[in-house]
């Protein structure tokens, strides 16, 4: 799932770098990639992780919660580049997503080392 992250960063940030149509094309591509790397591991996770009479109730959890999120980021991202500008917007996504692996990484190594 780091991995994923990581590929979302370098997405984001040659999209912002770069600009063009053709770039934002194959860009968009890679987020679904990425994306991939990111929800196949994690669905693996919550299967494996979760007692079996619950998987039901925690797979739909899940779902409705990535719905109202998704929801939610349409709503607060319309606003969001009138200030900075939407390049700045991508530069900054991927700023927090190098963050957000490197917190993940960090945490999984962490875990290792004590045997979890």
């Amino acid at each position: 799932m780091v991995y994923g992250l990581l590929a979302h960063r370098l997405v984001h940030f040659v999209l912002a770098a770069v600009g063009t149509v053709s770039t934002a094309v194959a860009m968009t591509l890679g987020i679904g990639f990425g994306a991939a790397f990111i929800m196949i591991p994690s669905q693996t996770l919550l299967q494996e992780e979760t007692p079996h009479d619950m998987l039901g109730r925690v797979s739909s959890s899940l779902m409705s919660a990535l719905s109202i999120s998704q929801v939610v980021a349409m709503l607060c991202a319309a606003p969001s580049p009138r200030p900075s500008g939407i390049r700045n917007l991508y530069f900054a996504s991927a700023a927090l997503l190098v963050l957000i692996a490197a917190s993940g990484y960090l945490y999984l190594r962490n875990r290792a080392r004590q045997g979890l």
